[in-house]
């Protein structure tokens, strides 16, 4: 049993020799992992670690918020007929100057139909739109600049851009669709309210000789297919206060012959 038991422990030294050598050595050859500390690296500095260490370079943030207007900027361009001669005073008092006289006939029925004795409440609507537009744009703009991007350390530049692109996405819909209930509003509550325009395009007032009574006549437009100074519809038969925003009329321009 003796020699046994000599055998036994002299094979046990020798496997626990070899294995602690193989550890050892394992242990001396493999990488070490060292932390080192880069005080205010400049932006050079840290893409070039960035690009050799992404797994485990850390960069914690001095300052964990900082508002968009320090580095995010978003311009805007309106469309072209927002800042067109179409919308300027000039324009909208040239109209404004037509009389009905310079009809071919002095005739109110002609005048009303004519785009130039109408055409500047268009034109000032127009412009009504472009200065919401603007004014919606510039609140969102603000409310953004004033947000703060908050984030405890430097993320990589290519999530930075995402974010930027998901963030702009998003306030750029979220201005199209307040626009667009503006724009809603504005049409629910002049139908709803039944406004009479000035023009007299969607109803006429009458005035009773015999009592002096106010008549309000609804505007009902038949279907021509040449012009008429009564009216023109080019969506067929229909009434302007009844059908609202689906019963168009065609402009006309008279001239002298």
């Amino acid at each position: 049993m003796i020699p046994r038991q000599r055998i036994s422990t002299r094979f046990f030294i020798v496997l626990f020799t070899i294995t602690t050598v193989i550890i050892g050595f394992v242990i001396f050859q493999s990488i070490q992992t060292q932390t080192i500390t880069i005080w205010n690296p400049s932006l050079n500095t840290y893409a070039a670690l960035y690009n050799k260490y992404s797994t485990t370079l850390l960069c914690p943030c001095s300052q964990i918020s900082v508002p968009y207007e320090a580095f995010f900027n978003i311009t805007y361009t309106l469309h072209k007929i927002c800042s067109s001669d179409l919308l300027s005073p000039a324009w909208l008092e040239f109209i404004l100057a037509y009389h009905q006289t310079f009809t071919v006939y002095d005739s109110a029925g002609y005048f009303q139909r004519d785009f130039r004795s109408i055409g500047a409440s268009y034109f000032q609507l127009l412009a009504t739109f472009c200065s919401i537009a603007k004014e919606i744009i510039d609140e969102a703009l603000l409310t953004l600049a004033k947000a703060q991007f908050v984030n405890d350390r430097v993320i990589s530049k290519s999530y930075f851009i995402q974010q930027m692109q998901n963030l702009n996405n998003t306030y750029t819909n979220s201005i199209r669709k307040e626009f667009l209930i503006t724009k809603e509003w504005l049409y629910t509550t002049a139908q709803t309210n039944q406004f009479l325009n000035a023009l007299e395009i969607n109803a006429k007032i009458l005035v009773n000789n015999d009592d002096f009574s106010i008549i309000i006549a609804d505007l009902s437009l038949a279907e021509f297919s040449y012009p008429n100074d009564n009216s023109i519809s080019v969506n067929g038969a229909c009434s302007c206060r009844r059908n609202g925003y689906l019963c168009s009329i065609a402009s006309i321009l008279y001239y002298n012959t």
